[in-house]
């Protein structure tokens, strides 16, 4: 018990001491800024292809292609929740993904 307990006490003071050091370190490389800028912007789910609609959370390839697949035979999108009439998208990748989702 005494082992564990110096080990967590290790491991504490290691991760104190790394996030004092990247927050002294505050410049994001180019690749964290473009994987931020990525993950911030918005994406329109009625005129996003798919690399775009690959860009949302839980949206790979496949489930990119269904949304185009939707919207080409039903029309556009007219509410975030009609994104749930998609094969393969459930409320969550709409919930994780509902600040970027645009119409």
């Amino acid at each position: 018990m005494k082992t564990l307990t110096t080990l967590l006490i290790a491991a504490i003071v290691s991760c104190t001491a790394l996030i004092a050091h990247s927050k002294d370190n505050e410049t994001p490389t180019s690749l964290e800024q473009a994987q931020l800028q990525t993950q911030q912007s918005s994406v329109n789910v009625n005129t996003a292809d798919v690399d775009t609609l690959s860009t949302l959370k839980g949206v790979g390839k496949k489930k990119a292609l269904a949304i185009i697949e939707y919207r080409d035979t039903y029309g556009g999108f007219l509410s975030k929740d009609d994104l749930l009439n998609v094969q393969g998208i459930g409320k969550k990748i709409l919930t994780d993904n509902a600040a970027r989702i645009v119409l």
